[in-house]
């Protein structure tokens, strides 16, 4: 990856995303997707639009599709590997927004998705032993998601800490010589980015379980 890639992935996943965040608040008015003010946890002085998750999710998963499986330089396969987990939780995250489901039901199906991650490629391997290594990726992956899930609390703050996370990811992808991994991880910075420009308080939209899981 040089300069130039970096660059353009960033600016082009930061405009996509700025604009389809947009359009996805306008989405949210018109079909009442809203999360509204409940004197408690939700301070927010009047509803507000929460499809931004669902943009998020749609950009990345177009960028990827477009931008590096039909360019030649992701594999359709390790698309997937990365696409699909991601999906999965954001359809899980999705349904939460619109059931709010069983805390314990929902710990269960992003533990699904973390098996789904190892069964796709994505794995932990730090002890040789098959089982205690799935275990240790099921766990991360549920760790993870609910860590960015519970960040997102505060305008700004989840998509803000992601940003950070995928440039260090990217950063140390580049110093080891990982340039598709480097600029996959450009690339969230973008998208992330991109979702603060409406995210950043006071908040016009929220990205929901859906944006959170995805991310």
């Amino acid at each position: 990856m040089n300069w130039l890639e970096a660059a353009t992935a960033l600016l082009v996943s930061f405009g996509i995303t700025w604009i389809a965040v947009g359009l996805s608040i306008r989405l949210s008015m018109r079909w009442k997707l809203l999360d509204y003010p409940d004197g408690g946890r939700k301070t927010q002085s009047s509803p507000v639009p929460k499809l931004g998750g669902i943009a998020v999710a749609v950009v990345m998963t177009l960028i990827v599709s477009v931008g590096f499986v039909a360019t030649g330089r992701l594999g359709l396969g390790l698309a997937l590997q990365v696409l699909v987990p991601a999906l999965a939780a954001a359809a899980i995250g999705f349904l939460d927004d619109r059931n709010d489901l069983n805390p314990y039901v929902r710990l269960l199906f992003i533990a699904v998705v973390g098996a789904l991650a190892w069964l796709l490629g994505s794995r932990i391997e730090l002890t040789g032993v098959a089982a205690l290594d799935t275990a240790m990726t099921v766990l991360w992956v549920v760790v993870l998601v609910n860590a960015v899930n519970l960040l997102d609390n505060a305008d700004g703050l989840a998509a803000s800490t992601v940003f950070v996370m995928a440039a260090a990811a990217s950063t140390i992808a580049a110093l080891f010589g990982q340039a598709l991994v480097s600029l996959l991880g450009v690339t969230l910075m973008g998208v992330a980015i991109g979702y603060l420009r409406h995210n950043w308080h006071p908040a016009r939209v929220y990205m929901g379980d859906s944006g959170a899981y995805f991310l």
